[in-house]
Formats: C-alpha cells, structure tokens, sequence
C-alpha cells in the first residue's frame, strides 16, 4: 500500500503568533495522563480513514481514523487543562475526582468516532477505502456513524469482551453498569448535535453493520487508547449508590454531549489539524502533534476563557460618577448565597434595571459564580440596543492582559459592521460524510461566523432569550447551547413580554442552571404574583427544593432573592424622579384620537400613538397623513425591511430621544406598533395606546414624559410640562359586557390578545380611578386583572373558557416540549433541525425576503453593498404569504428558483416584486393557495392592500 505523508502541523498565518498557554502544571501538557511506552504501528486500525476532503489535484487527501479521534480527543484535553473552572464544576457534578475524570474523559472522546470502523461508513470513500485496503462491502450506510458508534459500546459493554476494558469494573454487574453510563456515552457519541438512535427505536444490531473484521480492530485500537491513557476506570463505587449515580451521570450528560461537540469541531478543523496518512505510534501522534495543535485551536478560536478581574471596583465600572439608584444599592448590598441564586427584579421603567443586574453579575462573577454571562432579550431590537451598552463596559470586569469576548446574537447579527469585524473568517470546507451529513469542520466553520451559536461560547453574549432556550429544547446542538451556559450568570429581560408557552421554556431554562449550580438574574416592570411563584417553584426544583412557593403580599419595587437557603423579598423605595401621577384620559373611537393627536401637534406637542396591530396601525397613518404635514409623521412598525426599519429608528431617537431638542419634538407625531415599547430611549408628551393588557399599558407608560424637559421640549433639571396624560383607546366601559365587548371595536387585536375579559379588567381599573401614582399602584393594578380573587364579567365566560383552554395547551406544550435534567441525554422525543426556532409558539408570524424583477431577474429588494438579502427581510402573517404566486415567465421562473436556493435563502421563502408608482406590489399564494396582492412601500412598510380599503 503506498501512502503519502502529510506532515505540517504549522498553523496558517493568518491566525498570526499564538502564545503558548499556561496549564498551570509542572510537566508538560498530555504527560499527567499519558503512558508513553512505544506501540506497535503495524494495528489493522491503521487502515481505516476518518476524514476526506476533494481533491484539488491528484489523490483525494485523507486523515487515519486513529488520529482524527485523537486529535479530538486532544482538544477536549486542551479545553480541560486551560480551563480550571469547568474541571471544577464537571468534578462537582460528576463525583469523579478531577485526576480520575480528566483522563477518563480523554478516552472516551477518543473513542467518539468507533462508528466509523464499520465497513459501510468507509466505503462512502471507495477509492481512499481501497487504498488502505479495507474491506469492501455492497450494504448500504444507512445508519449515521454516532449512533453506529453507540451501539458499538452498547454491544462491547453487554457483550463478553467488556470484561476485557478496564473502564468497566470486573467484578460488577454488567448491565447495572451499563445502565448508569450509557449516558456518558450516549452524550460522547452524540457529537453531530443530537443523540444517537437507540437500538430499540431502529431495531438493528452491531453484527448488521461491523464485520468480525471491523469489531476485531475496533477493539484493538479501544485496547491500545486504554494502555495510551493509563488505564482509567470510572469509579469503584459507582454501584455502591445506583440511585445516585444514574441521575448524577443523567445530569451530566447534557454537558458532555455539549463538550463532545465543541472537541469534535475542533479536531476537525484541517486548519488545526493537518491530514495525516503515515502511520505513528498512538503515543507519539498525540504528545508530538494532536497536543500543540489542540493548544493552538483553543487559543486561537478564543475558547480559552479570560482572567476576570476580582479587584475592579463594581460601582464605578458599571455606574461611573452617577449615584446608585435604590434598586442598584440593593444589587450592591444583597447578601450573596454560596451557591446559584435566582434573583428577580421588578422595578419601573428607568429605575436602572439593566444596571443593577449587571452590578449583580460582576458581583456574582467575581464571587465566582461563573467565567462570563449572557444577557438574553425578547426581541433584535432590544438585543443590539443591548450589546452597545454591554460593550461599553464588559472589557473592565476582565484583566487587561486577557481578550474576552462578546458576541451578538439575532438573525440580523451579521449586519452590524461593530459585531462582525470580530467575527473571524471562515476556514476551508473539508467534506467527507454522505449528503446531508455536515462536518464537524463546516459547522464549526459557519458556528463561528453565526452569532446565534457563538453567543454560548463568548465569555459574554448579548441576543434574543431564544438562543438560551434553544438549549432546553430538542433542537440539533441544544447541548452545545447548555455547554456554552455551563459557567455564565443568564440575565432574562422584560420577562412579562412573553406568553405562557415561551414562560415555560424560560421555567425549564431557570432549573438547568440551578441544576448546574448557576445564578439567573430575570427583570421584569412587574410581573403577577403567579408568574413569579413559577419562576421560584423552577429553580426550587433545580437544587431539589421540595413544597409550595408562598408568595406574601408584596409591595412594589421589589427585589427577590431565591437560593438554597430560601426565598427573601426586599422592598426598595423608588428612584427619584420616577414617582408620579398620570391621568388617564379615555377614547371610544378612533375619530376622537385623530382629532386630540391633530389638536396636540398643533400646539407644538410630540404625540405617540401605539396600536396593537400592524394593520391598523398603517390605517391610522393613512387618515392622519391627510391633516398631519408628512415632515411631522411617522409610521414605526415591525413590517418593514432591515434597511428602512434601521432607517425609521434612527429618525424616531432624532425626534424623540434623549438628545432632541425643541426644533426637532415639535409637532412631530408616531404612530407604532409594540416595537416602539422596548430598547428605545424615547420620551412623548403625550402618549395614547389601544387597549392591551395592563402590564403592557404600564410598560408603555414608561415612554411617557420620561425625560424632563420645559414647555418648548429643550431639556431642564426638573419637568415643566403640567400635568402627565396618558390617553386610553378602549371600548366604553360597560358594567356587564358581552362576549363581543372588545372584539367589535378591536377586531384585528381580538385575534392577538385572546382574554378580552383580563382586558376589560385592565380598562375598568384604569377608567375607574381616573388617576394612577406609579410606583404605588403598580402591584394593586396587576393583581386585580391577574389575581386569583380578579371579578371575571360572566357576559364573557366564554370567552374567559376559550382563552384558558388555549392558555393551559401553550402551557402543555411547553410542559412536553422543554427537556428536563435528569432524564438523561436521549432521544425520548422528535429532535427538530437547528434552523426550527419553535420558541414562540404565539409567533403567528414568519420571515420573507423581498425581491425586485430587474426585467427577467429577481434581486433583493435592499441596494445596501453587502448582506443585500438578509436587509431585505420582514416578517409577513403566515395566514396571509405562504409562497409567491409562480411567474408566468419561464426566465423568471427559473431566476426564482436559483436565487431560492442560495444558502443564505434557502430557509426563507423569496417574494419577487414589481414596481409601478412609488409601490412595489407582488401577487402570493396563502396557506390555502388562494392568490391575492402583496404590496411593499418604504413609508407604509408590507401591507395587503385589501385590508387598507
């Protein structure tokens, strides 16, 4: 057999001088667990490959099986040894002592790829196999090679040649043994993203897919990996509690499966690791080569975590010369547990939320309570609004010597120049699965330059809540997402911004990090007393906290601190400034609204309307555009393109942010949808909204005289504008309403908030008092629409039925959806594609990118110089756009369907547009098929023209 020599082990330039990474240890790196007495290079385990990529000219380049598994297995060790904290924390969760569980480690991954010995696996490259001189074999690869390679161990360990491997204890019980640890390898083997089959689920076993030839020298490269790695074993009392190791091991794994992964990218990286045919002895391969270009990998791909800085003085990184604010005295001054915590924070809008979690954060860090955070958002918006005022300050709770990293992490991340200017490039593709089976390396490759999954994996993250809840989903690569949790604090904002479902996943995210021995910090402007006992009840169950959660009546702001010791509730007193009165001026129709808006701009106010829907929000715009100078109106909504959207934000913080003055503010008027409730920092004279619930009324109410300003809009010390007026579109209140009291006045919002009785609750306190006093009356508004004892109107129980039906299955799904800790990294239920977010389930929405025929071409809508589909995107109601209607040209046709396969687009469904006039129209097919028209304007945003009428 002839083989070439591929020897380099340099990495390439443009990762530039790489210094060597302190290990903290006397000896050099690989030796603690090493045995390096010489081994024989004549093993029939040398003739099997494990990876291959094209060949550019002549033979197609390939790397022995026995390497890339060390070379995994190496990154893995790399990330152990550079890595303290997690040693620390996967010796605590396993209770294997950390001298045991590094080597034991070690040779699990390099065992992750024993699926790859079958014959079937090696005849997807036929000319490398026949090279090697393996055997050929007509049966199809029809099983993938993980969960070929777990029901490999599963055979070893059940079969009579387990007793042969010292990682099984000799004189145990087999099956219970098994049955403790097909977990551990369960998550080893899981390294593509999701578990491996189990046998059951696919009826096959391992004499259907590996010859005698193939089982003969997979077991003697396990052999020779157990004398290379000194022979680890798991514990001998590993039975002496069955009970307790299997669920320790269950828990485990979700983290393991995760560590597998990122080992597995990075020994698959070619960049890293050169391809290797030659062979070496097992030991020399791994000290000589797998060893340095494991500590280059990690240092060069920033997964080496940063030195925090324990010294940095807390108030002044994160507040600078201002003074704290109650609530950020109390995150300050709280007590912290040894252990995780859950810290829920309720407090009005501008009473430095944001900061007092991140004073807590620093505090929890430097206590350390973890490596880094995530800071988890409910929409793009916030997020990026977010990562600009993270990345002002983060760099000072590390030590200036260390390179943390931060990430943002939304769809739209690649868009920002700030964010992607640290992303690095991708590296060469090396293909060598069958199609539909990505690499290691290419996922690696596009996991780098995606925010979404590098979040997890930077010391800092800043994106929607969604990436986090991805983790406790069975989604692909969920335990990547939990890995890359593994040593942060989780930060959830505006939690009362989410429905039932997403609450529960948020609920099952809450009891993994408790689990793991992490804090959460969740703030919110005020949550009920409900929303807040669940919160608790899911971290109780992480650190095995038994009984109900009492909630006692509770004042309002409050801090709430849950750990292992308990639950305290520390009232704070209110941020000067913030406590104020607001009227509450009603409106039965719209016409009155257009008239006191028209009436207010005149007299040189700022006036925001918020509408509950999209549509009719366009609506209001097109009526008051005929009475309202264009310069002075605005439609601000979330159909809009990238580009126009960033365009329209830009101009709204113009006229109504914090640094506006009288010429800009006067006379100018919005009229929004919900985006205009988070992230913005904008203040209005007067502010209106349609009903919605109350706690999203409160939130809205924040955007109201928020800055203090004199008559004219110019900013003063102290507010001169009278008194504060809050308008409130809302049926008439009528003491007995019926099912319909709502939905004939709002009956686009009818659909979107589905309890109209909680929301005649919400209006009848509002109309009712006729004044509020916020803070005060905060808590006392919530818990009447939401408390237990809140006087449901019996005109509308059915209505009232109807929306807990659908309340508690969102609730359900959640409940059967979210994974759960102990039950162990397995396939118990459907595991979905990475790109099905499936973490809104209320979403009646999905994502479209908009085109432009240039005669028999479509091109993306945006003229932006880069990421032109990706600006062109928006979200379009699912009921209404399911694909566009097909052109009759046959070029057109044709054009469509080649830029629908783009792989930037091929998860996105193209809307091609024609323009006439100042519109751009297309005509798109419903779920039903029915045709109608589509239209797109860069003032009006995605509409259907037919409901406009």
């Amino acid at each position: 057999m002839h083989l070439s020599q591929h020897s380099s082990i340099e990495a390439p330039e443009r990762f530039g001088r790489v210094a060597r990474l302190d290990t903290g240890l006397d000896r050099p790196l690989g030796s603690t667990i090493l045995s390096l007495e010489a081994m024989t290079t004549e093993a029939n385990y040398y003739n099997y490959w494990g990876k291959t990529a094209p060949a550019e000219d002549g033979p197609c380049p390939f790397h022995l099986l026995p390497y890339h598994s060390l070379d995994v297995a190496a990154s893995g060790y790399a990330l152990l040894m550079h890595n303290s904290a997690l040693r620390h924390r996967l010796t605590e969760l396993s209770g294997i002592e950390e001298d045991q569980l590094v080597p034991l480690l070690s040779l699990s991954l390099a065992l992750h790829d024993l699926g790859k010995f079958s014959s079937r696996f090696q005849n997807l490259s036929p000319n490398v196999n026949a090279r090697l001189g393996g055997e050929q074999t007509a049966l199809p690869y029809s099983t993938r090679h993980d969960s070929l390679g777990f029901l490999f161990i599963l055979s070893t360990f059940e079969g009579p040649t387990g007793k042969n491997f010292s990682l099984l204890e000799s004189k145990c019980n087999q099956y219970d043994f098994w049955d403790i640890v097909s977990p551990w390898f369960r998550a080893i083997t899981g390294h593509h993203g999701q578990p491996p089959l189990n046998p059951q689920q696919v009826s096959f076993e391992a004499s259907q897919h590996f010859s005698a030839q193939n089982t003969i020298d997979a077991h003697s490269f396990w052999s020779d990996l157990e004398t290379l790695f000194k022979r680890p074993r798991f514990p001998s009392d590993l039975l002496a509690e069955y009970e307790s190791s299997r669920r320790k091991v269950a828990r485990l794994a979700w983290i393991l499966a995760g560590f597998a992964v990122v080992a597995d990218w990075l020994g698959s990286n070619r960049s890293f690791f050169p391809f290797l045919d030659t062979p070496l002895p097992l030991s020399e391969y791994f000290q000589d080569r797998a060893i340095p270009s494991a500590e280059r990998a990690v240092s060069v791909t920033g997964l080496a975590p940063s030195t925090l800085l324990p010294q940095a003085n807390t108030s002044s990184l994160i507040l600078g010369s201002f003074s704290p604010s109650p609530l950020q005295k109390a995150a300050l001054e709280v007590e912290l547990s040894t252990g995780p915590e859950l810290f829920i924070v309720e407090d009005m809008t501008g009473s430095g939320k944001t900061e007092a979690a991140l004073i807590l954060t620093h505090r929890l860090l430097q206590a350390n309570h973890g490596r880094g955070f995530f800071f988890g958002l409910p929409t793009m918006a916030t997020s990026s609004a977010m990562y600009d005022r993270v990345s002002a300050l983060y760099r000072g709770m590390f030590d200036a010597s260390s390179h943390p990293s931060l990430v943002l992490a939304h769809s739209t991340a690649r868009l920002s120049d700030t964010f992607m200017s640290s992303v690095p490039s991708a590296d060469a593709l090396v293909s060598d699965y069958w199609e539909g089976e990505a690499t290691a390396e290419a996922f690696c490759t596009s996991w780098l330059a995606d925010s979404s999954k590098k979040a997890l994996l930077a010391d800092v993250g800043v994106g929607t809540i969604d990436q986090a809840l991805l983790g406790v989903l069975p989604r692909k690569y969920q335990s990547l997402r939990l890995f890359g949790l593994l040593e942060k604090v989780t930060i959830i904002d505006e939690v009362h911004a989410f429905d039932e479902f997403t609450r529960r996943l948020i609920c099952g995210l809450i009891e993994f990090q408790a689990t793991y021995g992490r804090s959460v910090i969740v703030l919110s402007a005020t949550l009920p007393s409900s929303t807040r006992e669940e919160l608790v009840a899911a971290f109780n169950r992480g650190v095995c906290i038994t009984g109900p959660v009492v909630t006692p009546d509770l004042s309002y702001p409050l801090l709430t601190t849950t750990s292992i010791s308990g639950t305290r509730f520390t009232p704070l007193s209110t941020r000067e400034g913030l406590a104020r009165k607001i009227d509450i001026l009603p409106f039965h129709d719209e016409s009155s609204v257009h008239a006191e808006i028209i009436q207010r701009s005149l007299r040189g106010e700022c006036v925001c309307w918020i509408r509950n829907t999209v549509d009719d929000a366009i609506s209001a715009y097109i009526a008051l555009k005929e009475r309202i100078d264009a310069e002075h109106l605005r439609l601000f909504h979330a159909r809009f393109i990238f580009d126009d959207r960033d365009r329209i934000e830009s101009e709204v913080l113009d006229s109504f942010g914090p640094r506006s003055g009288a010429f800009e503010r006067r006379g100018r008027v919005v009229i929004a949808t919900q985006v205009i409730e988070q992230s913005l920092d904008i203040d209005f004279d007067f502010l209106i909204s349609d009903l919605a619930p109350i706690d999203l009324l409160l939130q809205r109410m924040g955007r109201l005289r928020r800055h203090s300003r004199a008559e004219d809009g110019s900013r003063v010390e102290r507010d001169r504008r009278g008194a504060i007026v809050f308008g409130l579109h809302s049926p008439p209140y009528i003491e007995e309403p019926s099912h319909t009291w709502y939905s004939e006045v709002f009956k686009r919002s009818s659909f979107v908030y589905e309890d109209h009785g909680k929301l005649w609750l919400g209006a009848r306190e509002l109309l009712s008092r006729g004044q509020i006093e916020l803070p005060k009356d905060a808590r006392s508004l919530i818990e009447a629409v939401y408390g237990a004892e809140a006087p449901y109107p019996s005109g509308m129980e059915s209505v009232r039925l109807k929306a807990e039906g659908a309340e508690r299955a969102r609730a359900q799904l959640g409940e059967l959806g979210v994974l759960k800790p102990l039950r162990g990294y397995e396939r118990g239920v459907e595991w979905g594609s990475d790109d099905i977010v499936g973490t809104r389930l209320g979403d009646l929405s999905f994502e479209i990118r908009l085109g432009v025929w240039r005669g028999t071409e479509v091109q993306p809508l945006s003229s932006a110089p880069k990421g032109q589909w990706v600006r062109s995107a928006v979200r379009a109601p699912r009921h209404k756009v399911a694909r566009a209607a097909p052109p009759t040209s046959a070029a057109r046709l044709k054009s469509l369907e080649t830029a629908s396969k783009l792989p930037l687009n091929k998860f996105s469904t193209i809307i091609p547009l024609d323009f006439a006039g100042d519109q751009f129209y297309a005509s798109v097919c419903n779920e039903s098929g029915r045709r109608h028209q589509l239209a797109y304007s860069r003032e009006l945003g995605l509409y259907f023209p037919e409901r406009q009428r």
